[in-house]
């Protein structure tokens, strides 16, 4: 039976990466009419990358989500959440695909 708990470490380096996230949306964005283009999902990636799929996923949930909440989109932070996930899942298959 494996340990599924976080060490003080592994939670302050999630917690940071969540918060790179959410500024680099904050900062990072490109103007395009109404909407803009940001680095976000990218950043996703490079976690889910990083830390593996569970982690990756938490990541990406506080880090989209804090974005979503704290920016007026929280009607439709279900909408990123559930965007995020299918994002970590493709690249999970992805990367499992891949011959070694």
């Amino acid at each position: 039976m494996t340990n599924n708990k976080l060490t003080t470490r592994e939670l302050v380096e999630l917690s940071l990466f969540s918060a790179l996230i959410a500024l680099s949306i904050q900062f990072f964005r490109i103007p395009v009419g109404p909407q803009f283009i940001h680095f976000g999902n990218a950043l996703v990636v490079v976690a889910t990358l990083i830390y593996g799929v569970r982690k990756g996923a938490l990541v990406a949930t506080v880090g989209l989500g804090v974005f979503d909440i704290l920016n007026g989109y929280a009607s439709v932070v279900w909408i990123t959440i559930l965007e995020a996930l299918v994002v970590i899942l493709v690249v999970h298959f992805v990367y499992k695909a891949m011959p070694k």
